[in-house]
């Protein structure tokens, strides 16, 4: 950072996305999938051990989405504490997309000029995006599968 100071003006807008995303987080989900869906099948995965209604999905997304969920619900009983805590994980998700970006982009351009500057823009530009930073206040697996998308293209860019 001190070979590039330009760098954090991006990092610092990020940050702002960052911190506005975590008020919002804390807010009640108002999404009509993860209210009717993810948290009360969650739920029922907890209590039965299994998942219901398994033939439904064309993909194991959704899967993934009731077990991460189910762990937010662990870690409360009141129902509407455990979707707070949902949403929490969920939130945690996003910097650990926003640290994938960085290490896709520092792999990426490592040979240019200003590569600090490129992470810090890449960054900005993910965090301020209106898709994930929506995705990072609801209770929604796709934040998730975005995450692990960017590290896979990551492992096989490093290949």
């Amino acid at each position: 950072m001190r070979r590039e100071p330009l760098a954090c003006l991006p990092l610092a807008v990020a940050a702002i996305f960052c911190w506005f995303a975590l008020i919002c987080a804390a807010a009640p989900d108002i999404s009509c999938d993860a209210l009717l869906m993810y948290l009360p099948f969650s739920r029922e995965f907890l209590r039965r051990g299994t998942f219901s209604l398994m033939e439904m999905h064309r993909s194991n997304i959704p899967l993934y989405g009731l077990v991460y969920y189910a762990l937010g619900q662990v870690l409360h009983n009141d129902y509407l504490r455990a979707e707070t805590g949902v949403r929490m994980m969920n939130y945690i998700t996003f910097p650990g997309l926003l640290m994938a970006t960085a290490a896709l982009t520092n792999t990426v351009c490592r040979k240019l000029s200003r590569p600090v500057f490129y992470i810090a823009l890449a960054v900005c530009w993910v965090a301020t995006c209106p898709t994930l930073w929506y995705q990072a206040t609801i209770c929604m697996p796709d934040l998730g599968t975005t995450m692990w998308s960017t590290l896979a293209l990551l492992a096989t860019v490093k290949l």
